[in-house]
């Protein structure tokens, strides 16, 4: 008899008065696509269902963890949301993460990997990772988005990284390309923002 997988996936959303659920969809086709390729079950009319009677309990901003186990039980944690668009302060990770990393493809509860890198930087409020082969891949907690003149791009998903929901997001709008991106692209670029679904679009600052 097989073992249920040690982990849950794991979605984090912003509920915001005047439009419910921040990219509700992206969050919810997300959770899918990982359920299926890591043999989760998932009810998808439960999973809205649930998020559905989270909203009528709050009136203000407010941050969802939806949790997905195997056996296809949801549960859901709600706390008071941040504020958005604040600017960070972002260290890079001191060495590589492997590209092929499985856990660093889907949203889910296994963050060893990404409590490590925070953990050992209490001085950044995030950490920027990269792979073995130089290339830049996503923070530990969101996405990374660097300017070139007027272009702004984001690592692609083959250097190993979670699809972000607002990054899917914002490449769908055509304000955002994928590209594969050497490390130096980091110090090369004119701007470095850090985005994720709940805390948005935050101009960053890359510390030493």
């Amino acid at each position: 008899m097989s073992q249920s997988p040690e982990f849950m996936l794991l979605e984090t959303l912003l509920w915001e008065p005047d439009t419910g659920w921040f990219l509700l969809d992206y969050h919810v086709q997300r959770l899918l696509r990982s359920a299926e390729q890591l043999g989760f079950l998932v009810d998808e009319a439960a999973v809205r269902h649930a998020l559905a009677e989270a909203a009528e309990t709050v009136s203000t901003p407010t941050r969802g963890r939806l949790l997905l186990t195997s056996a296809g039980e949801i549960r859901l944690q709600t706390a008071e949301a941040g504020p958005t668009g604040q600017q960070m302060f972002l260290a890079v990770a001191p060495t590589p993460i492997q590209h092929d990393d499985l856990f660093l493809r889907h949203k889910t509860t296994q963050r060893a990997t990404y409590n490590k890198f925070r953990g050992d930087r209490p001085d950044a409020d995030d950490v920027i990772l990269w792979n073995e082969r130089n290339e830049l891949t996503e923070t530990c907690i969101g996405n990374i988005c660097l300017r070139f003149g007027d272009s702004w791009l984001t690592p692609d998903l083959s250097s190993g990284l979670l699809p972000g929901t607002y990054r899917q997001f914002l490449i769908d709008a055509g304000k955002l390309t994928a590209k594969v991106l050497p490390l130096q692209a980091l110090y090369d670029a004119d701007e470095v923002v850090f985005i994720n679904s709940v805390r948005k679009w935050c101009p960053a600052i890359v510390i030493d």
